[in-house]
């Protein structure tokens, strides 16, 4: 969200095309265990970035239009893979209702356009079209074969 605070400040702003990190893998992470209503944080998130976007007239621009599907993908998936956590306390039919909340979101409803889906990696491409075609069932069988 710091990102919402400094953006309207700038008057430029760059991507730079190179890693500038590295990333050390924690098996005891948090992104490693089951997070409460992540999906609910990330969907909030999700409101405050397009507000910003509306706010400073960007709306329009392919740049941005290709930054917000990504970080929806992003979260999409990540709140799917949250639900198969082997310490997930959700029964079937809790899962199946946050599927139904994922699936119903107004940008994850724009994301699941068919040409908003066909540029995607395939485990990308599968996830979507099931979330899509509301094959939680199947979302469902495939977290607890990944476990």
């Amino acid at each position: 969200m710091f990102d919402f605070d400094i953006y309207p400040l700038c008057k430029t702003i760059s991507v730079v095309n190179k890693p500038l990190y590295f990333y050390r893998y924690n098996g005891d992470s948090l992104s490693n265990r089951y997070r409460e209503n992540v999906w609910d944080m990330l969907a909030n998130y999700l409101d405050a970035e397009y507000a910003l976007i509306d706010n400073l007239d960007i709306k329009n621009d392919a740049s941005v239009k290709i930054r917000t599907d990504s970080l929806i993908l992003k979260f999409v998936i990540f709140s799917i893979l949250n639900l198969g956590k082997a310490d997930c306390y959700l029964t079937k039919i809790q899962k199946k209702k946050e599927l139904k909340k994922i699936r119903s979101n107004k940008y994850v409803k724009s994301l699941l356009k068919l040409s908003s889906i066909k540029n995607k990696s395939l485990k990308e491409t599968i996830m979507l079209l099931l979330l899509k075609f509301k094959m939680f069932d199947i979302i469902l069988i495939y977290l607890q074969v990944k476990k």
